[in-house]
């Protein structure tokens, strides 16, 4: 069986960040009590497209301009990915329109939770966007 959660610690997130108590209870758990390691990394967002592929939503925040010369803000909107089109052999965007990947440890992932999805935040010095699925 696994390890048991602190109570105290996962209340005292809940009261504090106001998140929702079943996601900082999951997340406590994956990240303290268990083996896994807890930074994100390209493997860990194939593995998020993998497993969500049918319910998978992209809201780019910002992309590059050739005009200026720089990552510019954009009119963002929750786009739902058609899993067709997805292929993990597409090295700089995995086939997945609106997503770029620089590589080479050039691209940050973080994890990213709302109301209503559950994803990642990918940012690279071609912009910025929100890879997530509805909870």
């Amino acid at each position: 069986m696994g390890k048991k959660v602190n109570v105290n610690i996962v209340l005292m997130v809940y009261l504090v960040m106001k998140i929702p108590l079943k996601i900082v209870s999951l997340h406590y758990y994956l990240t303290q009590t268990t083996n896994i390691m807890s930074k994100t990394t390209l493997s860990t967002i194939k593995k998020f497209i993998r497993d969500n592929k049918n319910n998978l939503y992209l809201q780019v925040r910002s992309s590059f301009n050739l005009m200026t010369d720089c990552v510019e803000r954009v009119e963002d909107h929750l786009e739902k990915i058609d899993p067709t089109k997805i292929d993990m052999g597409i090295k700089y965007s995995l086939g997945i329109p609106g997503l770029y990947l620089v590589g080479r440890s050039r691209d940050y992932f973080s994890d990213y939770c709302d109301e209503t999805t559950i994803g990642y935040k990918i940012l690279n010095s071609c912009g910025s966007c929100i890879l997530v699925t509805k909870k």
